[in-house]
């Protein structure tokens, strides 16, 4: 037998080994605990599976248990009450203590599960679908209040989606939303609902989701606030992409083309390791990743993983994962191999048969969206900005402490004593057959710019008419005043086209009898028309949104040419482009400031021709079309550079000369009351373009809008600000007029020295007009190339994010080059607002005696607070139009 002493130390073993083995093993699994099973083990069998308190124990008890799905249980149960139920029992029912199976925590778990679970009021009869479909299937881990189940959150990894986080609202989109539920998250708890749902039932409990705890106070409003708080930056990243299952069918971007056994020897060496051999997401290293890489097998990537998704994820990576951005190594056509291997390889061969035909075919039936906006072009940094402000606060001191200049002569050159070019301006002097040939191909891009916006793709960055239209031909158009004055009115397609239509010549003159003679009334013979034209496009243009709509944008360019025959069929000679063309006397007040004009090369023989061939034309040749005499007219404002009086001439004594830039607002134009308010509708109206592609703008329109109670297209709204920004720039100068007048003691007129001072404007309008234009030639035709080779875009799919930032990566000029050519301009605009506000300042306030720089000082800060205005534009962020 054992002494006592031996028992004594075999109970003392035990012990030790109860400690060691079984009390660690009770930790474990109370770290492990799972409130689900909890309930169904021992609560389930008197409360039910579903917590209803339909059991069979249930009839034999009284009182009956608890139906926690009963509405009136969430008023009766506080979760105080039922930890206290829990952990201490209920006397007088079958309800016993727990406390001394469950840890206080564990049953703070279960009590969560059953209140967020079961005692949901979205579970009543009289919820809607989506609310029970949500109580039934979703609850359980997202919580009754989407805000995530407190067991799921410490149970589950990755915790499931909180519904009612910023992160959330910017994250899942309706198509996420409606993929993740339908197919499932890999590597999550998220199972596949597609096969236990219906699609109706999905976009029901999706729609619950989204109103419920997404987007409360409605998603538009919800939007525009986190918008609204959000910090602006300079660089906000590219977002990946999530695409509905039609968009399977995507191309690769900008059309490229992958090669398959490329790409097989890139994967098997570089991602097999991850991603596995087949694909699967197992491969060697997978064990040791956390996320887990992706499975392209999985039905999450056959459905979502398209070629441009696979593009986008290879090139930029995913963030908080191993996934490398590759575009740092590999070139685009070595992505676009990898991406068709991965594609054909893992994708494609689960897709049902005859997936991708259609729905590809649905894709290209899609209606295309308008009024969007998507990509941007970034500011200009403020390392470009102080030194223009530096230069301006300089050149403003300066500009007061001295005298006014006197009256200067003004220097030219005839282009055709410079060498090399004074041949070529010799030969399109002398005959009209090169600018005929010119004015031909203007016509015919314009004839296609119509067929394409008719029957072409309606998708306007795929389309022929908006992409050269607004991308090209526009900043193009103020590009060349700065070079060539009104060079583009010698072509432009409506005059060339009207003629053609009306009077069936193309430079020749028309017989008599084929030409009208009635004259314009003295009430049209200004350009308040061309100003109300402007506006009016301006408000197709940005608030109806024809730069989005190819059909509408051809439709505006056969306008302008109806508008310009009818002109020719009513009134001599070509009232239209004289009078009504917005884009003529946009370019002819520009002009005033282009280095480039038509002057005789000897004032004498002008002065001393009597045929006046220039004026009343020959017998093959038109006259002047805006009834300009060649040694008399001084300003190149209703020069249509035609040539007519260049080839008219008998003498040859016309041609174009080299003059300094802005030299005829300085001190030659005549100031008309028309004029001076199209100068400052000129201002207004480029710098409301500019306000119109910053970020801020819907905000302003929606919340217009709302106070108007304005629903559907908010076109009141936009008309309202459009007016507004017309009249501000010409309120602030009427202002600096007024204490100009009241500071000179001057006798002008108030509405004379209005008009006289009034060029002061045009360097500040056209200066920003040629930055901001930039940005668009330079950032919106990068892809032009694609839109050439097939004008009519036919069989093409809307351009995506992607692509549009790898079009911006494509500029001609990288960024630093467009900042610095911008804040040229802007610099050498305020310069010349400066000497006209000097020189047209003297000539203004001749009959004041000793009149000093201080005298123009409110014009001065006029020019400065439009200058730093437009530099305030150019340092945000500008949304692409297309």
């Amino acid at each position: 037998m054992k002494s006592n002493r031996q028992y004594i130390h075999y109970i003392l073993f035990i012990l030790i080994f109860l400690q060691a083995w079984i009390i660690p093993i009770a930790h474990a699994e109370e770290k492990t605990f799972s409130p689900i099973h909890a309930f169904k083990k021992y609560c389930a069998s008197c409360h039910g599976e579903k917590g209803d308190g339909k059991s069979n124990a249930a009839q034999g008890l009284i009182p009956p248990p608890r139906n926690f799905t009963d509405p009136k249980a969430l008023v009766d149960l506080t979760r105080e009450k039922m930890l206290h139920a829990v952990q201490e029992g209920k006397t007088g029912t079958a309800m016993v203590a727990w406390k001394s199976l469950f840890t206080p925590k564990e049953i703070e778990l279960l009590v969560d599960y059953i209140r967020d679970t079961l005692m949901a009021s979205s579970r009543a009869g009289d919820a809607s679908p989506g609310r029970r479909i949500f109580a039934d299937y979703c609850s359980v881990c997202h919580g009754d209040k989407g805000d995530t189940a407190i067991w799921a959150r410490n149970g589950l990894t990755p915790s499931p989606r909180n519904f009612t986080t910023d992160q959330a609202r910017k994250e899942l989109s309706l198509e996420r939303m409606l993929f993740s539920v339908t197919y499932g998250r890999p590597n999550t708890a998220m199972p596949a609902w597609g096969e236990r749902l219906s699609k109706e039932e999905i976009q029901q409990v999706i729609d619950y989701i989204r109103k419920a705890f997404l987007f409360p106070e409605g998603e538009a409003e919800t939007l525009a606030k986190m918008a609204a708080k959000a910090p602006a930056t300079q660089n906000q990243g590219h977002q990946h992409q999530h695409f509905d299952t039609v968009e399977m069918a995507r191309p690769m971007p900008l059309g490229m083309v992958g090669d398959v056994a490329w790409g097989e020897e890139f994967y098997n060496h570089n991602c097999a390791d991850c991603h596995g051999k087949e694909g699967n997401g197992k491969g060697v290293r997978s064990d040791f990743i956390f996320p887990k890489p992706r499975d392209f097998t999985h039905p999450s990537s056959t459905h979502k993983f398209n070629r441009e998704h696979l593009f986008d994820v290879v090139t930029n990576g995913m963030p908080h994962t191993e996934m490398s951005a590759w575009g740092k190594v590999l070139n685009r056509q070595e992505i676009a191999n990898v991406v068709e291997y991965i594609f054909q390889t893992f994708i494609t061969p689960r897709l049902p048969t005859g997936f991708l035909d259609e729905a590809r075919s649905e894709l290209l039936q899609r209606k295309p969206l308008t009024g969007h906006h998507s990509h941007a072009h970034p500011g200009m940094p403020m390392a470009w900005i102080w030194p223009i402000i530096v230069f301006m606060t300089l050149v403003s001191l300066w500009a007061l402490a001295t005298n006014t200049p006197t009256p200067r002569t003004m220097r030219t050159i005839n282009l055709i004593d410079v060498p090399g070019l004074g041949g070529l301006v010799r030969y399109l002097n002398k005959t009209p057959q090169p600018l005929a040939m010119m004015k031909l191909l203007s016509v015919t891009v314009f004839i296609l710019i119509i067929i394409a916006g008719i029957i072409g793709s309606q998708w306007p960055e795929r389309n022929f008419a908006t992409v050269i239209v607004w991308g090209l031909w526009w900043p193009l158009v103020i590009i060349s005043v700065f070079f060539f004055g009104s060079a583009w009115c010698a072509i432009c397609p409506w005059e060339t086209l009207s003629k053609l239509l009306v009077f069936q010549k193309l430079w020749r003159r028309p017989a008599p009898s084929n030409r009208p003679i009635r004259k314009v009334p003295p009430l049209l013979r200004n350009v308040w028309g061309a100003l109300f034209l402007f506006v009016g496009l301006t408000w197709l243009e940005l608030g109806v949104g024809v730069t989005t709509i190819p059909m509408a944008t051809a439709l505006m360019a056969l306008l302008m040419l109806i508008l310009a025959v009818i002109g020719l069929l009513l009134y001599e000679r070509k009232a239209f482009c004289r009078y009504f063309c917005p884009v003529g006397r946009t370019i002819g007040y520009y002009s005033r400031l282009a280095p480039i004009e038509v002057r005789p090369l000897n004032d004498d023989i002008c002065a001393k021709c009597t045929t006046m061939e220039c004026y009343n034309g020959t017998k093959d040749l038109e006259p002047c079309p805006t009834h300009l005499t060649l040694g008399r007219f001084a300003q190149n404002t209703f020069c249509l550079s035609c040539g007519s009086c260049v080839l008219s001439c008998p003498h040859r004594n016309a041609s174009w000369r080299l003059r300094p830039m802005a030299s005829e607002a300085t001190d030659n134009a005549r100031p008309h009351w028309d004029g001076s308010w199209f100068m400052l509708g000129l201002l207004g109206l480029t710098i409301f373009h500019g306000i119109t592609m910053v970020s801020f703008w819907q905000q302003w329109i929606n919340t217009l809008s709302g106070w108007l109670g304005e629903t559907g297209k908010p076109l009141i709204s936009f008309t309202i600000l459009l007016w507004l920004f017309f009249f501000l720039p010409a309120l602030v100068y009427g202002i600096a007029i007024k204490f100009t007048q009241w500071q000179t003691r001057t006798k002008v007129p108030y509405r004379t020295l209005f008009s006289r001072l009034a060029f002061i404007t045009l360097p500040l309008a056209f200066t920003y007009h040629l930055a901001h234009n930039l940005d668009h030639l330079i950032g919106e035709t990068a892809g032009l190339g694609l839109v050439l080779a097939n004008p009519l875009g036919i069989d093409t799919l809307p351009m995506t994010a992607m692509e549009r930032m790898f079009l911006m990566e494509d500029k001609i000029l990288p960024s630093w080059a467009i900042f610095t050519i911008q804040a040229g301009l802007i610099t050498l605009g305020f310069w010349l607002a400066i000497q006209i506000i000097r020189h047209r300042g003297r000539n203004a306030l001749e009959s004041l005696e000793n009149l000093k720089g201080f005298h123009l000082l409110p014009l001065i800060v006029f020019a400065c607070i439009a200058t730093g205005f437009n530099l305030w534009l150019l340092a945000q962020d500008m949304t692409m139009r297309m």
